[in-house]
């Protein structure tokens, strides 16, 4: 890793990043909440991370300010924090929160944050890291607003696994589905289907009040419905629905969102079918490889992956499974995961993993002990809908597939070329792991 920019890269339900003005308005004399999202793109953990306002003063340091670190549990520990060890890890979400008063006009604040990359001995390696960025926003909407009487509204659905109303990290959106608008007769003036961040927009709506209807996705359970910034003050919520949402030139309302929770009887992805690359490499994760089957010589895993999947993992890949030991699967996910960049690999052996463990015809009960929900066909014949990345499977946008149907068309389009996933194929790879990725995110153990 060279000296350069550590990137505060906004994820799916922190609203807008807004590095362009005019940015969001806001109501004049009201709290607005920012939440600064910090990541690391390079290969070294970063120690002391610190993120810097400048308060929207850029020559005067004197009333700068720190944001508030978001906490894990423990009180101590950044809640993006996963393995706890106070350092940014590649891969890992920090959040921090500021809040002040809404006063009218244009604003621009600009965070910087900063980190020192450690080696592989805990020794720092270099010189600090940092990187800078603008958010624009707007008190009173009032000031080079959107234009032409019309205002915006955005938001998410998402799956809500602890029920609580609030996108949390680890809390995926859910795409392909729709979201109505209705003018205040009750006539449908647009609709719009959430992209593969589950994120819907409804942009130059004309001046007026209208309601927000979310039509229930296949799969889920209901969740809670939160309302978002501005949209006046007689907003009555409902099942679904938004109603008497007010639209005024120039508003921007971010974060009307849709909260699902995982099905009980339902056939979608569910919490504990699946779990991140980030379990399967470590110690958990390859232990519980290890004890499939009978041990770590056990040998059914690999025949397993290698003879339903022979253009990922058999003699048509680069690495062929079939007679290879659990001792050997576990290692070979290390090499997949420790790749630099995008991890399509390991996103895909991680499913097929899921997939695996989850069958109790395959793999018994043994994922049982490290939360994985195991029973009936498992994670194999739970549904997920691909949003945008139909090509990547040879299908329509926004069709829903088992999780099956999905690993069998990726093998399907693996086929005759140089042994790699797609075969180098850098759209489809990116398409495909956008769903990969989704769906360990979207049924994580918990």
């Amino acid at each position: 890793m060279t000296p350069g920019p550590v990137t505060p890269t906004p994820a799916p339900g922190f609203g807008d990043d807004a590095d362009v003005g005019p940015g969001p308005s806001v109501a004049v004399s009201s709290l607005v909440e920012s939440t600064f999202v910090v990541t690391n793109p390079g290969d070294a953990p970063l120690a002391g991370v610190t993120v810097v306002d400048d308060n929207e003063t850029p020559g005067n340091s004197a009333d700068d300010f720190t944001p508030t670190p978001v906490l894990d549990n423990d009180n101590v520990h950044n809640v993006g924090d996963d393995n706890l060890n106070g350092l940014l890890d590649k891969g890992e979400v920090w959040l921090y929160t500021a809040t002040k008063v809404v006063t009218a006009g244009a604003h621009t604040n600009t965070a910087t944050v900063t980190g020192q990359p450690l080696g592989p001995t805990g020794a720092p390696v270099l010189a600090p890291v940092f990187d800078s960025d603008a958010a624009n926003w707007n008190g009173g909407g009032g000031t080079g607003g959107r234009g032409g009487g019309t205002g915006s509204l955005t938001g998410f659905v998402y799956l809500d696994k602890d029920d609580d109303g609030t996108i949390d990290f680890g809390e995926p959106g859910i795409a392909g589905v729709q979201v109505v608008l209705k003018n205040s007769a009750g006539q449908v003036v647009r609709t719009a289907v959430t992209d593969s961040d589950g994120e819907y927009r409804f942009q130059d709506v004309p001046v007026g009040t209208y309601s927000v209807h979310e039509v229930q996705p296949a799969g889920y359970a209901d969740g809670k419905e939160t309302v978002g910034t501005l949209g006046g003050y007689a907003v009555v919520v409902g099942n679904d629905v938004f109603s008497t949402v007010r639209i005024e030139a120039n508003d921007y309302l971010i974060n009307w969102n849709f909260g699902e929770r995982p099905g009980t009887t339902a056939t979608g992805v569910r919490t504990g079918q699946t779990a991140t690359i980030g379990f399967w490499q470590n110690k958990n994760g390859q232990a519980l490889i290890r004890s499939l089957n009978g041990g770590p010589t056990a040998k059914h895993l690999g025949n397993w992956l290698a003879t339903n999947l022979p253009n990922l993992f058999g003699a048509a890949a680069t690495t062929n499974l079939a007679g290879k030991t659990n001792d050997q699967v576990a290692a070979f996910f290390i090499t997949k995961f420790k790749v630099k960049g995008m991890k399509l690999d390991a996103q895909v052996l991680a499913v097929a993993l899921a997939a695996y463990v989850t069958s109790p015809a395959l793999a018994g009960s043994a994922a049982a002990a490290y939360g994985f929900d195991v029973g009936g066909g498992g994670l194999a014949a739970a549904t997920y809908n691909i949003g945008t990345s139909g090509a990547a499977f040879g299908v329509a946008n926004y069709s829903t597939l088992t999780v099956w149907q999905i690993l069998s068309a990726t093998n399907a389009l693996s086929t005759g070329g140089d042994g790699s996933i797609y075969n180098s194929n850098a759209l489809l790879q990116a398409l495909a792991n956008t769903v990969y990725d989704g769906i360990n995110n979207q049924g994580d153990i918990v």
